[in-house]
């Protein structure tokens, strides 16, 4: 219950790189806080993957993780690291309900939660808020230095995704053009990124507030199915029900 709310962080001000559930695992996780994971490689709160591979999560808050590496060539810098709150690959199922992803930041794609290659993930009536990109010269959550480009809160590539009754609202995920590093479609900064070969789908949820410069709040590439229905979103999106 949330009286009773386990803890999952490193020791003493140790620096741990959250937990891992892999190859053919499964598991329940509920009312646990995973929080203050640090990673130079992929999923600063999780990281989940593997066929075979199912866990849930119900009533968790994540949150305070970080999933960066900086890269330094010919005079320019830049960061790397997917998935700052979690990062799920390789064919997992993953379902994350009344969870709250909080204030978790990345160098790369998906700043709260990355989702790729063949990986099954839903989020029920969960609450993705105050989310950070790293940016060049600066942390919107914090003070970090160097960047070339963060596409996506949530991000999805390969890989299926179903928001329901879910609120994702003031996060920061940008896209700046003209970078080393930047590739074509990542054009633009966005609540949700969308590639190739992904199925998604939202609804009755609001996605709002999460992108810097422009009204955007999601991003399909190339013409991939995505399914919007009885949402809000800043700007408009075909779907029966949807306003804006």
């Amino acid at each position: 219950s949330e009286d009773d709310l386990v803890y999952f962080h490193g020791e003493h001000g140790e620096v741990w790189d959250g937990l891992h559930f892999q190859s053919g695992s499964s598991g329940l996780v509920s009312y646990a806080v995973i929080e203050d994971g640090d990673t130079p490689l992929n999923g600063g709160g999780l990281h989940i993957n593997g066929d075979g591979t199912q866990v849930r999560f119900s009533n968790c808050r994540i949150r305070n993780n970080r999933a960066v590496r900086y890269w330094f060539h010919g005079g320019f810098q830049g960061t790397y690291g997917d998935g700052g709150g979690a990062y799920i690959t390789d064919s997992a199922m993953v379902k994350f309900e009344g969870c709250v992803f909080t204030n978790n930041r990345s160098g790369g794609f998906g700043v709260a939660l990355a989702v790729l290659n063949r990986a099954d993930v839903q989020l029920e009536r969960c609450l993705v808020v105050g989310n950070h990109e790293i940016t060049n010269g600066h942390s919107s959550g914090g003070s970090e230095t160097g960047r070339d480009t963060s596409p996506g809160v949530i991000g999805c590539s390969n890989s299926d995704i179903r928001i329901s009754n879910c609120t994702i609202s003031d996060n920061v995920a940008v896209v700046r053009t003209g970078q080393m590093g930047v590739t074509p479609y990542a054009m633009m900064n966005t609540a949700i990124y969308i590639l190739g070969g992904s199925l998604t789908s939202i609804s009755n949820s609001i996605i709002w507030n999460n992108s810097e410069d422009v009204d955007h709040e999601l991003a399909v590439y190339p013409d991939i199915f995505a399914e919007v229905s009885y949402s809000n979103l800043i700007s408009p999106v075909t779907g029966a029900g949807n306003i804006s």
